[in-house]
């Protein structure tokens, strides 16, 4: 696994992927993994308004149905957010977007 990861862009040990390295452990690679998704949701959260929160769930809420697409392997991130809107009792549809090969 470890391997795949340092293969994946360039040969000097080094890949695009958070600074993992060839000769990282499982767990540093798991704590780069970690450190990135969650400076993702800080970088997230600071770009977002408290207002433009306030106006999208708004949106959210009055919406009859709610229609949730992803391409490629976002598509995974569609279904978690489609499960979501069903449980809280939304009526949501998820659809895949095919790819261009």
């Amino acid at each position: 696994m470890r391997k795949s990861f340092a293969e994946v862009e360039h040969a000097g040990g080094m890949t695009d992927y958070n600074g993992i390295r060839s000769g990282d452990s499982y767990a540093m690679v798991a704590r780069k993994v970690f450190e990135a998704s969650i400076g993702a949701l800080r970088d997230t959260q600071g770009l977002i308004s408290d207002s433009q929160y306030e106006k999208a769930v708004g949106a959210l809420l009055s919406a009859r149905k709610i229609l949730i697409c992803g391409v490629g392997d976002a598509h995974l991130v569609a279904l978690e957010a489609h499960q979501r809107f069903v449980r809280s009792g939304r009526t949501a549809r998820c659809r895949k977007i095919p790819t261009c090969s």
